[in-house]
């Protein structure tokens, strides 16, 4: 039992069972005689300094990531040819993030890794949609592109490529990067010329990896 009386003006301190008021998640009484205003500023900022923390740095737990597995199970096509994209799409992730140290397989990793499935559609999002990323977890939206390179009649080249630089435009969304406007990889839309990383992206992608 509180030894503490209470407080006339404060109905909430004259209970005799009640910790911390009945608030116990932003007031503290150690000592079971009172509790004070200070006590509750103290734990509303220790809450807002935690949760500053954790905004800021939960993005760069889930980049720092060492694979990136690209997942073709769900692509389907017959326009162009399959395999002559996947191959494409390998080749083209590869080269972009091997300066990063970062391990590009068409098989799921045994240890962490960024899952970036390339295939089908998106039910929720239009069909000029081409990809989608958050986390650790990236869409490459290969019927969308598919359907828009034949409206061009695109090369399967130019597809290959297109489907190439979204993927790795959407695993650096998963590595925190965001769009671009210049010509590189992370500027949104179709792109059928080998694209390279801006010197922004280049920067965040050593931080997000520990390279420097």
């Amino acid at each position: 039992m509180d030894p503490f009386e209470g407080r006339s003006y404060d109905p909430a301190s004259l209970h005799k069972y009640n910790y911390a008021a009945n608030n116990p998640v932003n007031i503290t009484d150690p000592g079971g005689q009172f509790f004070s205003f200070s006590s509750v500023m103290i734990t509303i900022a220790i809450i807002a300094v935690l949760a500053t923390i954790a905004f800021v740095s939960l993005p760069y737990l889930f980049a720092h990531k060492d694979n990136i597995y690209l997942d073709f199970s769900e692509m389907k096509m017959t326009q162009y040819d399959p395999t002559f994209i996947q191959n494409q799409t390998v080749a083209m992730v590869t080269a972009d993030y091997m300066p990063y140290k970062v391990t590009v397989t068409t098989t799921q990793p045994g240890s962490s890794y960024k899952h970036l499935h390339i295939g089908g559609t998106s039910w929720w999002w239009g069909e000029d949609t081409f990809g989608f990323a958050y986390w650790n977890n990236g869409y490459v939206y290969t019927d969308h592109m598919v359907a828009y390179g034949v409206s061009l009649g695109a090369s399967q080249n130019d597809v290959a490529t297109a489907i190439g630089n979204t993927a790795s435009h959407e695993a650096g969304h998963s590595f925190t990067l965001g769009h671009d406007s210049t010509a590189h990889i992370m500027q949104q839309g179709w792109k059928t010329d080998d694209r390279t990383w801006s010197d922004d992206s280049k920067k965040k992608l050593e931080k997000v990896l520990g390279l420097k």
